[in-house]
């Protein structure tokens, strides 16, 4: 609950409306609160296409589990060279796709060692 009101309260920042969304709705994907993040994200999908890409959707669905949604985003990350790319190995709301083929062929794409999704 705590995590939840920083949050809130982040999103509140004048000038923070993507970045304060995308973590809001993490925030709640972690907490388990999974109607809350998938209406947040719902909104997220309908912004253009880049600020799309640079929000936290794909973490916010790794978390969610929904893992085909996810690893569609992080496609299109790459597609679209989004730098926040590079970070995936190691962001442990993507845990839920290491074991995935088409996300350690993704990261060898990236030229990141495939070994890194396994270190989830």
């Amino acid at each position: 609950e705590e995590a939840i009101a920083e949050a809130l309260a982040c999103e509140s920042v004048p000038g923070s409306d993507l970045r304060g969304r995308s973590t809001l709705a993490l925030v709640y994907a972690m907490a388990g609160k999974r109607e809350e993040a998938l209406d947040i994200a719902v909104s997220l999908e309908s912004e253009p296409k880049i600020r799309r890409l640079n929000s936290s959707l794909p973490h916010i669905y790794g978390v969610l589990g929904l893992v085909e949604k996810a690893l569609a985003l992080l496609e299109e990350q790459y597609e679209e060279r989004i730098s926040s790319l590079l970070f995936a190995p190691t962001a442990p709301e993507l845990m839920s796709l290491c074991h995935d083929p088409r996300f350690v062929q993704l990261l060898r794409r990236v030229g990141l060692p495939s070994a890194l999704a396994a270190a989830h």
